[in-house]
């Protein structure tokens, strides 16, 4: 399936479910898309739709300002509709109009020498393009749009690629695939994902780690069954993932509760519901746990999805949720060797969608407020400890014991996780995946557009 097609199936979604004769609907089968009804029951739906968009053979060259694409009056096939405007064009197909302006088309150009097709960059100089600019001819042949402009340029798109790319078509995008479960105890003790054992993730055809990534996509996190109780197993499933993201802790790291690192992950004391990392700049996409060792009581982990602890915030009280989005906090980690910092909000919003993409909540980590006035002080305390009370509720927070063999793998950008004080050595071995490293796999081997 090619990327255009992908988009173009999406963009098809968009329209009503009986569609006339003029378009034909295909079913494809090379994409597991999972959904979830009202109840959270999860059901299997395979293939993801594509649009064949059936353009009559005749055309007549018209041109501009007016560039039409005709058919016979026996012709039941879509007629597209290409208008030149003052500052755009026009392309009405099927009732829907689409808009795109001149100098949109001339950057998007995907000739030869403004696109190069091995590398997927564009080499159009966007700012040498007149701003006034506009073709001298239109037309329409086919599914081909052919525009020639002032410097006898060509540009040539296919008419598939154009509606799938046109501007306000992001809205639309991975609307019919996999989508994320909010959850909190009940719904998760119901719904839990399904483990990943290591021979999946040895598979050469990836089916264990597409599973894994739609565990994350899903839940916040997975399982990774039937590993060896050592740092070389757990090396090797790591891995078969992802290259470990490197910190000062190392890629992958083992430890115990000796306290030889400043840092309470490293003792037997229990820990407050948090996120790894936060005095990071960029902090870590995902976090690995395998305790490989534990001859205490205690320790058990913590599970809180914190995206729905957001929504939660949000439906309570938008105000409060407003001040974790814009007012500032910073957090560190500090010992005798580094001094980390990192100003941030609590919640950040993707830029293209607007939907909350980053949590940072780690009550450990913060500074004193002295960088706050009294007022912005009081409106974020009020805002941390309303949200604080929604992540360490009992109704939304699972307890998971971890055991040697079995790999635990989280969204460090979703999930919030605790720890229970514990007695005895309790030896682990962990690492941290990159952001930009998972997203990488879940488009490439989930199909998933993020």
């Amino acid at each position: 399936m090619t990327l255009a097609q992908r988009h173009f199936g999406r963009w098809a979604s968009m329209l009503p479910q009986q569609l006339d004769q003029r378009w034909m609907l295909d079913v494809g089968v090379g994409c597991w898309s999972p959904t979830l009804d009202q109840r959270y029951n999860l059901k299997q739906t395979h293939g993801i739709r594509h649009l064949s968009c059936q353009l009559t053979p005749s055309t007549r060259l018209v041109p501009a300002p007016f560039c039409r694409h005709l058919s016979s009056a026996t012709d039941t096939q879509p007629v597209a509709d290409v208008q030149q405007r003052g500052d755009h064009l026009s392309i009405t197909v099927d009732g829907k109009t689409f808009k795109f302006s001149y100098l949109w088309l001339r950057d998007h150009c995907r000739c030869p020498e403004c696109y190069d097709h091995a590398c997927n960059q564009n080499f159009v100089n966007i700012v040498a393009i007149p701003t006034d600019i506009k073709p001298k001819e239109v037309t329409l042949d086919k599914e081909e749009l052919y525009l020639i402009w002032p410097n006898d340029h060509l540009t040539t798109y296919s008419m598939q690629w154009l509606l799938a790319n046109a501007p306000d078509q992001r809205s639309s995008d991975g609307a019919d695939q996999l989508q994320p479960l909010y959850w909190d105890k009940e719904i998760i003790t119901a719904n839990p994902p399904q483990d990943v054992h290591i021979d999946e993730l040895r598979s050469a055809n990836r089916g264990g780690l597409r599973k894994c990534l739609e565990n994350l996509h899903v839940y916040g996190f997975t399982f990774v069954s039937g590993l060896e109780a050592s740092k070389e197993s757990t090396e090797e499933a790591i891995q078969l993932i992802s290259n470990p993201m490197n910190t000062f802790y190392g890629s992958v790291f083992q430890y115990h509760n000796d306290g030889s690192v400043a840092d309470t992950g490293h003792t037997n004391k229990g820990l407050q519901n948090h996120t790894d990392g936060v005095y990071f700049m960029y902090s870590p996409g995902g976090v690995v746990l395998h305790c490989l060792y534990h001859d205490g009581t205690g320790g058990e982990n913590t599970l809180v999805d914190g995206y729905a602890a957001a929504r939660l915030l949000m439906a309570q009280d938008p105000d409060l949720y407003d001040a974790l989005r814009t007012i500032p906090v910073v957090t560190h980690f500090r010992d005798e060797v580094h001094d980390f910092r990192c100003n941030h909000h609590v919640f950040a919003h993707d830029v293209l969608t607007n939907q909350l993409e980053h949590i940072r909540f780690n009550p450990h980590d913060r500074l004193p407020l002295n960088y706050l006035s009294y007022d912005d002080a009081e409106r974020f305390y009020a805002a941390y400890r309303a949200l604080g009370r929604i992540i360490n509720s009992p109704d939304n927070e699972v307890q998971i014991k971890l055991r040697p063999g079995s790999m635990l793998i989280f969204d460090n950008w979703r999930l919030i996780h605790g720890r229970v004080e514990f007695t005895g050595k309790r030896v682990m071995v962990s690492c941290f995946f990159s952001r930009d490293e998972l997203q990488d796999l879940k488009r490439v081997v989930a199909n998933l557009a993020l």
